[in-house]
């Protein structure tokens, strides 16, 4: 082997060494950024353990402050929102918007258990209590929780079969001896001994025409409040018809409304000249042939 040849092996094994030699400082350099990265990785975790704890406790700190503002909110809503009482509640139609107007009732009453239960599911906050209002146990139990929650406003709708035309009392003379249209003396008793500010009495246009015996005379339900709670009250009536409101239907009905002196009466709505069909409301859908159900897919 010649001086070249020696030359040349040795310069390879030169490279092997050397490549060797950046093998193993690659190595080394990889397990040092492993272990480097190892590190930084437990401290990022325990970074995040840490903020994880302190969101935790963050969140804990927010619901507890939120349940704190949530209370305060309740208490300034309480001096905000009139409480209210509504007697004959049915399944709570009656009512449905008057949050709209601040009001928030937390008492009702209702005869029929099913309508009463129906009533408990749309208003879990209010109480129900269900019964005959005429029977004195469960007029007692009405006019307690009234006075125990400071009830501001009352809405009464008693039954109107006994004064539907549409029904058996076609005349005045058998409205008056028909005992369901004697519930508004229940509605009277009611509001003498609970006293709201606000009242209003709703039923079929007939109830202002109605006449009842009281004290051997014959009086209309309108002369009956003024004789009873005009001292305390002022009272104003009126027939209103749900077209006049944006309603595509023609329903009239009775409005009576009573505001304790002191307190002036609300305005009226006022109406809308613009009548809407039914064809304007629901003219757009699509329609159902004769015998044939419609089914959502």
């Amino acid at each position: 082997m010649n001086i070249k040849e020696e030359l040349e092996k040795f310069t390879k094994k030169e490279i092997i060494i050397s490549e060797a030699n950046n093998q193993e400082n690659i190595g080394k350099e990889l397990k040092k950024s492993t272990l480097l990265l190892q590190m930084e990785i437990k401290e990022l975790s325990k970074q995040i353990n840490e903020r994880n704890f302190e969101a935790d406790s963050l969140r804990k700190e927010l619901f507890s402050l939120n349940k704190i503002l949530s209370n305060k909110d309740k208490l300034i809503l309480r001096k905000l929102i009139m409480r209210g009482i509504s007697l004959f509640a049915s399944s709570g139609i009656g009512e449905f918007y008057l949050t709209n107007s601040n009001i928030d009732i937390v008492v009702a009453n209702e005869l029929l258990p099913k309508r009463a239960e129906l009533y408990r599911k749309i208003y879990p906050e209010s109480k129900m209590i269900t019964g005959d209002i005429t029977n004195e146990d469960v007029f007692a139990k009405i006019q307690k929780e009234a006075l125990e929650q400071k009830v501001e406003f009352m809405i009464a709708s008693p039954p109107c079969q006994g004064m539907s035309v549409a029904g058996k009392n076609r005349n005045i003379e058998t409205m008056a001896t028909d005992n369901r249209n004697y519930l508004i003396m229940y509605v009277i008793k009611m509001i003498e001994s609970v006293k709201p500010r606000y009242i209003i009495i709703e039923n079929v246009p007939a109830l202002l025409k109605l006449e009842l015996k009281v004290d051997n005379n014959f009086l209309t339900v309108p002369q009956l409040l003024e004789l009873k709670l005009s001292r305390y009250y002022d009272i104003d009536y009126k027939v209103l018809d749900t077209a006049d409101f944006g309603t595509p239907q023609r329903r009239k009905r009775a409005i009576i409304r009573l505001s304790s002196k002191g307190n002036p009466l609300w305005e009226w709505p006022k109406e809308n000249p613009n009548l809407i069909s039914v064809r304007d409301a629901i003219g757009d859908l699509p329609s159902i042939e004769s015998n044939r159900v419609q089914l959502n897919r």
